[in-house]
């Protein structure tokens, strides 16, 4: 070979190795992130019907949730959503009423007050 094409040859052989090390900096700039562990103490099986039942079978777990592993857990969830929408409206309902008579009775207290402040107190006053 020629002396021009050596160093053609060695420069062309430089520019590659700056790709690949650009390559490989965008490689890690540009990676896909690792996938989310697993949750722990969870498994597939307790989303399809006997799992469910498993799941809530299990030791350790109150008497009153054994009971309910006996139902289909769709019915279960419903009863505890409707359960949970009374208890709601029922707070609302008390809330409601409560502030229905505490308003009144500020008002009430705000008017005796101001009597016995500017009228009262002169009189017990002279």
């Amino acid at each position: 070979m020629s002396k021009q094409a050596q160093p053609l040859e060695e420069k062309l052989e430089t520019v590659r190795g700056q790709v690949e090390a650009l390559g490989e900096q965008l490689g890690a700039i540009f990676q896909k992130p690792q996938p989310a562990p697993e949750p722990v103490g969870l498994s597939p099986a307790i989303f399809t019907q006997d799992g469910w039942s498993e799941w809530a079978g299990q030791a350790g777990h109150p008497e009153w949730l054994q009971v309910l592993a006996t139902y289909p857990h769709w019915l279960v969830l419903g009863c505890a959503g409707v359960l949970g929408i009374g208890l709601l409206w029922l707070g609302f309902r008390m809330l409601k009423w409560t502030l229905t008579l505490l308003i009144p009775l500020v008002i009430v207290a705000v008017v005796v007050w101001c009597i016995w402040f500017f009228w009262l107190s002169e009189r017990a006053a002279s």
